[in-house]
């Protein structure tokens, strides 16, 4: 007993550790140990079921409803966000205040600095357009739009403003250019995938399709062509590996 008074008070203590380690043993070696899932002992992997996955949409025409159609398709989650008077008929509506709107200017403001346009417009209703969009990319984890990339920094239209607010808070960018270029008849983006690239601070070409993360904003043009629906597709097909 001298021995074990270090580590117990009593040998009643000694013989119930001694009885669990001899049934832990025991356990061990049973072919019934062996039924546990590897989850018990690992962390679980994150759900890639559909889901799982949400839209951040800003509720225009054009990409914004055709990512909104495709999530459903895939019974992927959509929020859009929205203030009176805008997508009124929208299930997927989220009706921000007055508070909520403004709080984006700051956003907004930095934003500027890159796109060099005009915030405030002058005009309420296309404020409260820009305002919305940065809740697209506070609540979601990388953009993904369509649209036209300008002198590979920056992306053309109302689109711009979301993308330029995404790089200012780090958020992975995915850009699919297909437009023509006015003055060659070229198509300037030639229906690729670009990412932005924080080192260069550039539009680099993405080979391939990107995979959707599980807040995503799937946003762009109005002016949205029948390359630009398939390559939202094939977004999804991919991240869903229905191929």
């Amino acid at each position: 007993m001298s021995s074990l008074g270090e580590s117990y008070d009593s040998w009643d203590e000694y013989v119930e550790d001694s009885e669990l380690l001899r049934a832990a043993e025991e356990w061990e070696s049973s072919p019934d140990s062996l039924e546990l899932s590897p989850s018990v002992f690992t962390q679980q992997e994150t759900s890639t079921a559909p889901a799982s996955y949400t839209n951040h949409s800003g509720g225009a025409n054009g990409s914004d409803i055709y990512w909104q159609k495709m999530s459903d398709r895939y019974n992927v989650k959509t929020v859009v966000y929205s203030f009176p008077g805008h997508a009124t008929n929208n299930p997927y509506r989220k009706v921000l205040n007055k508070k909520e709107l403004k709080d984006s200017n700051m956003h907004l403001s930095k934003a500027n600095k890159v796109l060099h346009r005009k915030f405030p417009t002058g005009k309420n209703f296309v404020d409260s357009l820009l305002q919305r969009n940065w809740y697209q990319v506070k609540n979601s984890d990388a953009v993904f739009a369509v649209g036209k990339i300008i002198r590979n920094k920056m992306v053309d239209g109302g689109t711009g403003w979301a993308v330029q607010m995404a790089v200012d808070n780090n958020k992975s960018v995915y850009v699919f250019d297909c437009f023509k270029n006015e003055r060659t008849g070229m198509e300037e983006g030639s229906c690729q995938w670009f990412k932005y690239d924080f080192v260069r601070r550039m539009f680099k070409f993405y080979p391939g399709v990107p995979e959707l993360t599980h807040d995503f904003a799937g946003i762009g043009t109005r002016a949205l062509t029948d390359k630009g629906k398939f390559a939202i597709e094939e977004v999804f097909e991919r991240t869903f590996n229905c191929k």
